[in-house]
């Protein structure tokens, strides 16, 4: 932080490390059936991070409605939307023209503090803030725009989409992604993943998919603006658990993002 109190980004060196692809992929052929699934996440929720392991693992393609320049994030069917993919990328709130398109949904769920930040990387990577200063009430801004936005875009997601919606939070991911996949592929093939599979992954790939920037200094967002953010998060995490005790989602994993009190904790086994 600067003497006049304002925050300056800086870049931090690049790393080396890479992606490697498993073979094998492909698209849906005529005697394979999956229902049309949307992998639906907020902007720097990790959907890429989750895309590549469900593509390793499943050895089938995913698609997404637009196309990403991502230095990590090239994936081969990024403008593929139909239901030849797995699954499909969306990043925008549903609506009645969205949801039509789709049987069910895969929520990928990232809390609202660290989507804050993944967002601050990302545009540095971009060149966007590289090095720029950004005063205070900048930040609170944006900090009150992306609350709205990502309270906005689970909500509807959780309590207008039909169809059936597989929960998975990104802090299940970052703990234990083979258990998360254990889960959630059979989910997508409806059938057992085959552990084989789990070779293909890359044990470097959790920092393959982080930005290669980062922010020095001191934590720059106010104690208030972080207790907004945890408020919005503990909104949506009740509006979860309301789905699953509907048993219109489901989720088998153990994030502690779900254990509020005094609301009791419902999972769909």
């Amino acid at each position: 932080m600067s003497g006049n109190g304002t925050i300056r980004l800086e870049m931090a060196p690049e790393s080396e490390t890479s992606v490697p692809a498993c073979p094998g992929k492909t698209l849906r052929t005529k005697s394979v059936w999956w229902p049309h699934t949307a992998f639906a996440g907020f902007q720097g929720s990790g959907l890429e991070r989750m895309r590549y392991l469900v593509e390793e693992v499943t050895g089938y393609y995913t698609g997404s409605s637009k196309g990403s320049l991502r230095k990590y994030s090239k994936f081969v069917k990024n403008f593929v939307s139909d239901d030849t993919v797995i699954g499909v990328k969306m990043t925008t709130p549903g609506d009645e023209q969205i949801f039509r398109h789709f049987h069910r949904a895969v929520l990928l769920i990232r809390h609202p503090t660290d989507v804050f930040y993944s967002l601050i990387y990302r545009m540095a990577s971009n060149k966007e803030i590289s090095k720029e200063v950004w005063s205070p009430n900048t930040w609170r801004e944006a900090v009150f725009n992306l609350a709205f936005t990502w309270y906005h875009f689970y909500l509807t997601w959780l309590n207008s989409f039909e169809g059936t919606k597989y929960v998975v939070f990104y802090s299940d991911i970052e703990v234990n992604s083979t258990s998360v996949l254990r889960n959630l592929v059979p989910f997508l093939l409806h059938k057992p993943m085959d552990e084989s599979k789990l070779q293909c992954l890359n044990p470097n790939q959790a920092e393959a998919f982080r930005n290669s920037y980062r922010l020095y200094g001191i934590s720059f967002l106010e104690e208030k603006l972080t207790q907004h953010l945890d408020n919005v998060a503990m909104k949506i995490a009740y509006e979860v658990k309301l789905c699953i005790e509907r048993k219109q989602c489901i989720y088998k994993g153990d994030s502690t993002e779900l254990v509020i009190k005094p609301f009791e904790y419902y999972r769909v086994i």
